[in-house]
């Protein structure tokens, strides 16, 4: 199981390096000006507030540090939810009718169960549904919030667009932090069959 950075992530990295990057210029800049001062060329006449631009570097290194170490523990949370609840989820699919004849209509329900002591805070569930099937109401994904012990329930009902034997499924799950900055994703390879029966 992999996780991977969004481009929101990314961004808040810049701005936490580029924060790192501007207060040591500042820094170097503070001994540039006093090299300067030194062999008698004042910059101050053309800079007048150098010297409180100098002055923030401590606190936007400060800044840019705690930036960091918030990205750093979000990411050991998101790691930690990942790979002791999302592997553990348990899931269930029910279907009205698996034997149906052409054009007529069956209900699928989809349970996730989380048994594990963490919150999901965004998970999206895809149930992987074919061509073969026209979905008449509802939908086959849902993105929710599942609580520590709690269920989630998704339904929709398809229409047989044509005869044979055809399956449902797998289930891709996909997990989200609420920062939007991590996602991981897994499969759980539960199948359903349903078959179609020709209409005349």
């Amino acid at each position: 199981m992999k996780i991977r950075l969004t481009n929101v992530a990314g961004v808040y990295l810049l701005i936490s390096f580029f924060g790192f990057y501007l207060s040591f210029s500042l820094y170097q800049l503070r001994y540039l000006l006093s090299f300067l001062a030194s062999i008698g060329i004042n910059v101050g006449v053309l800079f007048p507030n150098i010297d409180g631009a100098i002055s923030l570097a401590p606190w936007l290194l400060v800044f840019s540090g705690i930036l960091l170490s918030a990205f750093i523990l979000s990411y050991l949370r998101f790691s930690m939810i990942a790979r002791f609840a999302l592997l553990r989820l348990e899931a269930k699919r029910e279907i009205s009718s698996d034997k149906i004849f052409q054009g007529e209509m069956t209900s699928v329900c989809v349970k996730i169960r989380n048994p594990t002591f963490f919150d999901l805070d965004r998970i999206l569930i895809v149930d992987v549904v074919t061509d073969t099937f026209d979905i008449t109401f509802g939908e086959n994904y849902a993105d929710t919030f599942i609580r520590a012990g709690g269920q989630a329930e998704m339904a929709y009902v398809l229409r047989a667009a044509s005869r044979g034997v055809h399956l449902i499924g797998p289930l891709n799950i996909l997990l989200r932090d609420k920062m939007h900055f991590f996602v991981s994703s897994i499969e759980i390879p539960i199948m359903s069959e349903v078959r179609v029966f020709p209409s005349y």
